[in-house]
């Protein structure tokens, strides 16, 4: 077993270890690491390089790394963790229990349906139970809770609505209602009681506290319709814990 105490240890080049480590105090290594067996951290850890572990990992302090990391094995830690390199930075194969909140690049899903009898353009209402609308009426709007952006909308009507436009409008506050234009996309609803993708492209959308609201406008009377809003919500930035940095 080794055992390493000390206020820094630092590493730079391919290191491997095989048994159980145990170490207390800060530690740092460049370059790849390859462990098998337990290894036990108490202090900070800053790594730079690919990284390596099989087995039981418990660390308690800021564990900070650049690269690569793959785990295999039960890992366990008190503190901060933090990751950065190509994405995806960390992969992960089995459960993951968190005691806590988890902030970061959040999906949120939002879905409805509409009686879409009509080739004028209408927005959709956030919802059910609640009618499409001519103009962006408060059952067509979403308050958005932090800064993000629309991801997708899936569509699926009763009937071949052909060419159809989906526009996002915000409004910032002080401002009714949405009527700034953003980001638009044309997809042929060709088929009926088929599910069509309208796929966005824009990294930003809209901030924390806007108002957002989608009109679609088809080409043909699409009917009874379902749909489902995918949005990606920066809730790190935006939806602070007592935790983060």
């Amino acid at each position: 077993m080794g055992f390493r105490r000390g206020s820094h240890n630092s590493t730079s080049g391919t290191r491997r270890h095989r048994g159980h480590s145990r170490h207390s105090g800060s530690s740092s290594t460049t370059g790849s690491y390859h462990h098998t067996g337990s290894y036990h951290v108490s202090g900070g850890y800053h790594h730079s390089g690919a990284y390596h572990h099989t087995g039981t990992y418990h660390h308690s302090g800021t564990h900070r790394h650049t690269g690569s990391c793959h785990h295999s094995g039960s890992y366990h830690m008190h503190g901060t963790f933090f990751v950065s390199g190509t994405s995806p930075a960390m992969i992960g194969s089995g459960s993951v229990m968190v005691s806590g909140s988890i902030r970061g690049h959040e999906l949120y899903f939002i879905h409805g349906a509409a009686d879409l009898d009509q080739t004028a353009a209408r927005y959709l209402p956030m919802g059910y139970g609640l009618a499409e609308a001519a103009s962006a009426a408060y059952p067509t709007r979403f308050v958005c809770p932090a800064r993000g952006r629309l991801v997708k909308s899936m569509i699926r009507c009763k009937a071949a609505a052909a060419s159809t436009a989906l526009t996002l409008y915000k409004a910032v506050n002080g401002t009714n209602a949405p009527a700034t234009a953003g980001e638009t996309k044309i997809v042929n609803i060709a088929s009926v009681d088929t599910t069509y993708s309208f796929t966005f492209t824009g990294s930003h959308h809209f901030n924390a506290g806007d108002v957002i609201s989608l009109r679609v406008n088809p080409t043909n009377n699409p009917d009874e319709t379902n749909f489902t809003h995918v949005f990606e919500l920066y809730t790190r930035a935006d939806i602070p814990t007592g935790t983060l940095s």
